[in-house]
């Protein structure tokens, strides 16, 4: 998720006092930065967006899919 890393660095924060902030390991954000395939959870992505002080939602803002996005079809 390239948006946990944007709001990080807009905050100046380093992904260690992310984790520090958050209680997610930097790992786990290292993972999630990297946009590598993880099993997060709602909580998860919620304890970071607390940290960075934005609403889970600004995460997936730009991460828009649609059926045909997906190779199905539309009807």
């Amino acid at each position: 998720m390239k948006a946990i890393k944007t709001y990080r660095l807009k905050r100046g924060m380093t992904q260690e006092e992310l984790a520090e902030k958050s209680g997610i390991s930097r790992q786990t954000i290292i993972t999630l930065e990297s946009n590598k395939k993880a099993n997060v959870t709602v909580g998860v992505l919620r304890r970071i967006a607390t940290a960075l002080g934005v609403p889970v939602s600004a995460f997936f803002k730009h991460q828009t899919s649609s059926i045909s996005d997906c190779g199905g079809k539309e009807k």
